[in-house]
């Protein structure tokens, strides 16, 4: 639903296979033994009633399990912070076991790959400076469970 609902903001004539794509993401969560996964968002965010109270709810509780799944961590930047690392839009830096780290970045009709080791040095700079501003997982899960409590 909050796909579905951020997603419908742009009117899309393809919005069932934008929501089924974002949803397979989803798939990351469920395997036997998932990925180990590290989320930095802006307290902005939580902040946005995507779809509605209702849907927010589910949105945050859904942040909320997650955060407690020993192989992800999710922190917020406080709105606190006036400016940080992350304002020039979302990214992504996948590590892998074998080969180079790569950068995902996301954009407005598509994302993009990007391979060139500077490149990926330089999200991953930006990625340590996010984690330095970020609140601690355990401050990031009150906060969220704030905006919990604040929805009607």
């Amino acid at each position: 639903d909050y796909a579905r609902a951020m997603l419908s903001a742009v009117r899309p004539d393809n919005l069932d296979d934008l929501v089924a794509a974002r949803m397979t993401r989803q798939a990351l969560f469920e395997r036997d033994m998932p990925a180990r996964m590290w989320f930095i968002m802006d307290e902005n965010t939580l902040r946005r009633p995507i779809g509605g109270a209702s849907v927010m709810r589910e949105q945050l509780e859904r942040l909320l399990e997650h955060g407690q799944d020993p192989r992800s961590v999710i922190q917020v930047v406080p709105s606190t912070v006036a400016a940080h690392a992350g304002l020039a839009g979302p990214f992504t830096v996948l590590s892998f076991t074998e080969g180079p780290d790569v950068l995902y970045v996301d954009g407005f009709s598509q994302g993009r790959i990007a391979l060139d080791s500077n490149e990926v040095a330089a999200a991953s700079h930006a990625y340590d400076l996010l984690r330095a501003d970020a609140l601690s997982p355990g401050k990031s899960a009150d906060l969220i469970g704030t905006h919990l409590k604040g929805l009607t």
